[in-house]
Order: C-alpha cells, then structure tokens, then sequence
C-alpha cells in the first residue's frame, strides 16, 4: 500500500461513514420512528413553554409539528449528505466545516433525547459517540493541522462506544431485550448461555476500550483489528436477526438503517489503524 492509497483509504473511509450516517438518520427520520415524541411525556421539561402538558400537546407541540420536525431534519440530513458525496481532497465544499458542526450538534441532540426516552441512562447517549462525532471527525481530518489531536479524537469515540455498549451487555445497565432476543435468535444458546456470551462480550468492549490508550503498536493493533470485527458483527446483527427471525418484508427493510448506521463503529477503526501506520505502506523502491 503506498502513501497516497492510504490516504485515500483514510479519506474514503471517514467520507462514508459519515455518508452512512446521514443516510441511515434520513432514512430513519423520513420513516417518522424518530425520538421526538419523547417531548410530548415529559410534564416538567415543558412548562418553560405551556402553562399544562394538554395545552403544550393539543395546540403547540403536536404530532403534525412533530413530523415537520422529522421531516425536515431527514432532508437537511440529505443535504448534507449531497455536500458530503461533491467532497473530495483536491476541492474542498464551500463551509463544509460549519456543516460538519451543526450535523454534530443534531446527532448528539437526537442522541440525548434517545437517552432522555431511556430514562436519561447517560450510556446510552456515549454509546452513540463514534455515530454524532463523525462528522466532526471528518471536519478535524480536512482541515485540522495536527494528526494527534484527530487520534485523540478517534480514540475517544471508538473507546466511549464500545465501553458504553459493553456496561449495557455486562448488565451494569438493564440489558436490552433485543440484546437477548437477536444472540437468541442469531446463535443456538438458551436464555442462561445467551447471558454469559453476552457478558463476555461486554468485558471484552471494556478490555479493548482502555488497550487502545496504551502506548505500544501491537497492543494497538489487536485491540482496533478486534473493534473492526466486532463492530461489523454487532452491525450486521440486526439485519440478520430480521432475516432469520421475522419474515415480513416491512420488517426486513427497517433493520437496514438501523444495520447501515452501526457500520462506522467497524469503519472508524479502521480508519484509525489506517491512521497511526500500523497497516504502514509499502517503501518506496530505489533504482540499483
């Protein structure tokens, strides 16, 4: 792999991880199975806006506003999204920066009211990191001027998605029902079985979370080549879940974004190994 193939793996890879998290939230906003109506259940956060929750529901935050709302989030995501495809190394989008914050501001919004709607369980929010950082990843990456800060910013992400998703797997949470359903579904354990593959799992999320932050190359490398398989594996989970388990066509189709959105906790490492040498290019050739 020479230089310039690496870097334009690293480009690529940041460049379509952010594609498909536009695409997936778009997808999911345009679909209306958006996290907004969580708005509408909370009594105490709305009374800077209405003097009781039925005024608030009935004639201000309604289900129509809701799907402007969702609606028009989903086609600012495609907007950005058209910026994101025009991007290349040579021409840079015009403001493309700014974009790449405000697009971070959104998803860590949605993140939180996802959050919020789980009782604000604040892993569910950093379990969402490497999704709402992208952007800014991509940001940093074009138009930072040093490598480490980006690194830094990287690992953080990487390390609070995967260690956020193993204190749900470990239980320290309450462990998702699709946790169990799709290892049930997917791998032939009982409920006891499907506990225990679970918590190992999570221990290994924590293990590599921290193996990422010590400074040795091949301590690196192992921690991020086993963040890649994982994080495929756990992407292609739901839509293999869907296929196996459910039947309906309907339902097939609305595992894909929530299978497309995952595939960056597999592509950011790889990004990432990619990044800090460690896949290093080839050396150049020198005439005898």
């Amino acid at each position: 792999m020479t230089e310039q193939l690496k870097e334009e793996w690293i480009f690529k890879g940041l460049k379509w991880s952010m594609l498909l998290v536009l695409g997936s939230q778009a997808w999911i906003h345009f679909s209306g199975h958006t996290v907004y109506s969580s708005i509408l259940w909370d009594e105490e956060g709305i009374a800077w806006v209405a003097s009781d929750w039925d005024t608030f529901v009935n004639q201000i935050f309604n289900d129509r506003l809701l799907d402007i709302i969702s609606y028009s989030i989903g086609l600012y995501f495609m907007i950005v999204m058209v910026q994101t495809l025009r991007l290349n190394k040579e021409k840079e989008v015009r403001n493309f920066n700014q974009l790449c914050f405000l697009t971070t501001l959104i998803l860590a919004l949605i993140a939180f009211l996802g959050a919020r709607d789980k009782f604000m369980e604040w892993a569910q929010f950093f379990e969402l990191s490497i999704q709402f950082l992208t952007p800014i990843i991509l940001a940093v990456y074009l138009f930072g001027k040093k490598k480490q800060h980006l690194i830094l910013l990287m690992k953080v992400a990487i390390a609070l998605t995967f260690a956020c998703h193993g204190l749900y797997a470990l239980g320290i949470f309450p462990l998702p029902v699709h946790f169990m359903e799709m290892t049930m579904g997917i791998l032939p354990l009982d409920d006891t079985n499907a506990r225990l593959f679970l918590k190992m799992a999570g221990i290994m999320d924590w293990i590599v979370a921290i193996m990422i932050f010590i400074p040795n190359r091949n301590i690196v490398q192992s921690a991020l080549i086993y963040m890649i398989l994982w994080g495929s594996i756990t992407a292609l989970a739901r839509m293999t879940y869907a296929l196996l388990n459910y039947g309906s066509i309907t339902d097939i189709i609305q595992s894909i974004p929530n299978t497309l959105i995952r595939v960056p906790h597999a592509l950011i490492p790889f990004v990432l190994l990619l990044l800090l040498g460690i896949l290093n290019p080839l050396p150049k050739s020198h005439p005898n």
